[in-house]
């Protein structure tokens, strides 16, 4: 704003103080910026404190998606060891099995007869050695043949120990398929939940940095508001400074003209040898222009 131009009249000076002063309350008078300002300010805190709330929203969600998914992560990794390790022992099982096979049908390829024939041919026969009189070469060749039946009853009497622990076997290996069932059912649906997790992850993270932009932006805002209401209420406060030096100053010649027009009316007095008033009186003393009786 131009100052008043300088003069040595004071009543010219006067009036231009008074323009620049009458200019000065219209500028004062204006829509505060800075209220305008502060609205904004609080508008953009506003803002930022909902967009923190999002931010710690999306920050609990991705959070909550990377716990799920390192606990996917961690049941599968399990569920994979226990698969590797019921196939290690389910093919043990099955190569078990087929050794038992190979022995049962080994032993069924050495037998001449049925086993149970045997025993009750050879109880016929130990019978009849006991109760009947024999030649020495005709009981000789029943023993033979006992012997012989007998061989068979124990090669036989071996398949059936050997056909229980193939039915055991067999089980384990069935109740063994079906938990390997059950466990890739449940590593395909953690891969898939696992999958979902990650899906979330990416979504999350997006949001998050979308958001954190978005705040910085806001913050960014903030700063150069801030920086711009510190500006407006420093031009206020240099308007209000000058205001308050412009009316002093118009105090002080407005004083300072009543002085002088009261110094020529009482200097008039006294050269016309009229009678002063005591603050005329006063006045002159002060001004030095009368002595004051001693």
């Amino acid at each position: 704003m131009a100052h008043a131009e300088k003069t040595d009249n004071p009543r010219q000076r006067i009036r231009l103080l008074e323009e620049e002063l009458k200019k000065l309350e219209a500028e004062l008078d204006k829509p505060s910026e800075e209220f305008s300002l502060n609205n904004k300010l609080k508008e953009l805190n506003d803002i930022k404190n909902n967009i923190k709330r999002e931010l710690d929203e999306a920050r609990d969600k991705l959070t909550a998606a990377r716990n799920s998914f390192r606990i996917a992560r961690k049941e599968i990794s399990a569920i994979r060891a226990t698969i590797t390790e019921l196939r290690e022992k389910l093919n043990e099982r099955i190569s078990e099995a087929k050794s038992i096979r190979s022995s049962i049908i080994s032993i069924r390829n050495e037998l001449q007869m049925d086993p149970n024939v045997a025993e009750q041919r050879a109880k016929e026969l130990d019978w009849k050695i006991q109760t009947t009189s024999l030649g020495a070469k005709e009981e000789k060749e029943l023993v033979d043949e006992i012997r012989y039946l007998e061989s068979q009853v124990v090669k036989g009497s071996k398949i059936k120990p050997l056909s229980e622990k193939l039915t055991q076997i067999r089980t384990e290996i069935e109740s063994a398929k079906t938990h390997l069932d059950e466990l890739r059912k449940r590593l395909g649906e953690l891969k898939f939940k696992r999958s979902e997790f990650y899906a979330a992850i990416m979504k999350h993270s997006a949001e998050l940095s979308a958001l954190q932009s978005k705040v910085d932006q806001v913050y960014q805002s903030l700063i150069e508001t801030k920086m711009k209401s510190s500006e407006t209420r420093q031009d206020y406060t240099q308007l209000t400074t000058k205001r308050k030096e412009i009316a002093m100053n118009l105090k002080e010649i407005k004083e300072g003209i009543v002085i002088t027009e009261f110094e020529k009316q009482v200097m008039e007095k006294l050269r016309s040898g009229r009678r002063l008033t005591l603050e005329e009186y006063k006045f002159l003393v002060e001004k030095g222009l009368l002595k004051s009786p001693e």
